[in-house]
């Protein structure tokens, strides 16, 4: 005669007991409806220090009383429009070179001098005067392409052109080049933690 296979009884697990939270926020805690997340510091992002860069580089979480010691930042409109410190690397020169090259950057130069920006401007050494419309002119040392002699090339990395970057503490930099200037516009922005912004309008037939 079979045996009955033995029944296995399986009880019902007990809810886990609910806590109901607390209304009042205990002393020192945030209010997370009303965290405001700071804007990092143009510093604080080319910072030296790892420890520092990570730690700057994070959302800061204010409580209610620190919250009303905190300036409201500038409207978006006021701060996109006050003037800027503009440093542009060109390579070959807008002053020398006869092209659609030499007016762009000539009538560019001209616009955002009558905007109010301040502008400086290191380009190759030849045929550049001190001054364009108020912007100030620094010619590089520079030589001949060697596939290509007309167009000049310049590192303008030498320690005069980083000086005279550094004392006008420009607020970006612009680099337009077919050659080699560029790689010295990324170094000298490294260099200075300034943001950096790159053109190329010019094509150099091989």
């Amino acid at each position: 005669m079979a045996r009955a296979a033995p029944i296995l009884a399986v009880s019902k697990p007990s809810p886990l007991p609910l806590i109901a939270p607390s209304s009042r926020p205990r002393a020192g805690s945030l209010h997370l409806h009303r965290r405001r997340l700071l804007p990092l510091s143009p510093s604080s992002s080319c910072s030296t220090s790892t420890s520092a860069s990570s730690s700057s580089s994070s959302p800061v979480l204010l409580r209610d009383d620190e919250l009303d010691h905190q300036e409201e930042p500038p409207p978006a409109s006021e701060a996109d429009s006050r003037p800027r410190r503009i440093a542009l690397f060109v390579e070959p020169s807008p002053f020398a070179y006869v092209s659609g090259y030499k007016n762009r950057f000539q009538n560019f130069i001209k616009y955002l001098r009558e905007m109010g920006d301040e502008v400086i401007v290191i380009t190759t050494h030849e045929g550049v005067p001190d001054e364009f419309h108020g912007a100030k002119l620094i010619g590089s040392w520079s030589f001949p392409c060697p596939w290509y002699q007309k167009v000049p090339l310049s590192l303008a990395l030498s320690p005069r052109i980083i000086g005279e970057v550094a004392r006008f503490k420009p607020d970006i930099i612009h680099a337009s080049s077919p050659g080699i200037m560029v790689f010295g516009a990324l170094i000298i922005a490294k260099l200075l933690c300034v943001p950096l912004v790159m053109s190329y309008h010019t094509h150099v037939p091989m």
